[in-house]
């Protein structure tokens, strides 16, 4: 499969429209400026916007109420990844707890496609820890 087109993924199985998704390449799409960045999270309660080796990225982390939730929001969140065609780093440690980190790996930094991404990922339902609810507002 050339490496431009996207894996097909059955849209009926997520809430996302055909028309959501601008079938771009990620390198296409602008990158943004930290002070935009930092306007785009404003919003975006469960996301952290994090400097990494001076690259700018969108961090979401919690602890889901166990293993199988945790995977369940991992291969929720592949589905869409592969519908935007765009893959976020993916981490599940200490069983249960899962961190997503989205950036444009080809420029180093985000683009609106990132925050749309993480948009996207956000509307996953979570099965979170009891204890992880406590101490986070969300």
């Amino acid at each position: 499969m050339d490496s431009s087109t996207t894996t097909e993924v059955d849209l009926s199985t997520t809430n996302i429209t055909e028309s959501k998704v601008l079938k771009r390449k990620c390198c296409d799409w602008p990158k943004l400026s930290l002070e935009e960045c930092q306007n785009l999270i404003k919003d975006m309660k469960l996301w952290k916007l994090v400097l990494s080796n001076e690259i700018p990225k969108l961090v979401r982390t919690f602890c889901a109420k166990n293993f199988i939730s945790a995977i369940d929001f991992i291969n929720s969140s592949a589905k869409i990844a592969e519908i935007f065609n765009h893959h976020p780093d993916l981490h599940v440690t200490s069983w249960n707890s899962v961190t997503v980190e989205i950036y444009t790996h080809s420029l180093l930094g985000l683009t609106q496609n990132d925050f749309d991404l993480a948009n996207e990922i956000d509307k996953i339902e979570v099965a979170y820890s009891s204890k992880w609810l406590k101490e986070n507002i969300i």
